[in-house]
């Protein structure tokens, strides 16, 4: 057992491994975003860290990482099949910088919707960690409430039977 500051409780470390909606805030630089915007933190001044945090930035840096993927296999395609066989070498370039730019032009639709996602997964988080809160804030309200309407019950009753003593006397 540990102690959980999403739930502000004990939780198992297995239900803790699987909970996925707290966004590991008793760890919260074990993100590999925490991690990147730190090391640029200390690698970059910040005017040039801000534009990076923003849907622009974090779409040039998946669409960066897609292409460099992309870009790698057709290099291991090309250097493959130019050690293999005597095949025209520009021909094969020209082939595969035109594979490049397709895919890396579907490459940036599918970074653009990954991005979108991602603020929408966010905003959802963040909307139903507030209306929680809201909905917490309301029970609190009505235990407050409901001691008070127990202790003025208490309170009525103990004077009733004050009267009920009273008359009988």
């Amino acid at each position: 057992m540990a102690h959980c500051p999403a739930y502000s409780g004990p939780i198992c470390s297995l239900c803790c491994s699987l909970e996925t909606r707290c966004r590991d805030c008793c760890k919260p630089q074990a993100r590999v975003s925490s991690q990147a915007r730190t090391l640029l933190a200390k690698t970059l001044p910040a005017w040039a860290i801000r534009p990076l945090n923003s849907d622009v930035g974090r779409y040039l840096g998946v669409l960066c990482l897609f292409g460099g993927v992309i870009g790698g296999v057709l290099s291991l395609v090309y250097f493959q099949i130019t050690l293999d066989s005597e095949m025209p070498k520009a021909a094969l370039r020209s082939a595969l910088w035109s594979v490049f730019f397709i895919l890396t032009i579907i490459a940036g639709v599918i970074a653009w919707l990954f991005v979108l996602a991602q603020d929408s997964r966010r905003v959802a988080e963040e909307e139903t960690r507030r209306q929680t809160d809201l909905l917490m804030r309301e029970i609190e309200a009505h235990k407050r409430t409901d001691a008070k309407l127990q202790k003025a019950k208490e309170v009525a009753e103990a004077a009733s039977k004050a009267r009920a003593g009273m008359s009988l006397a």
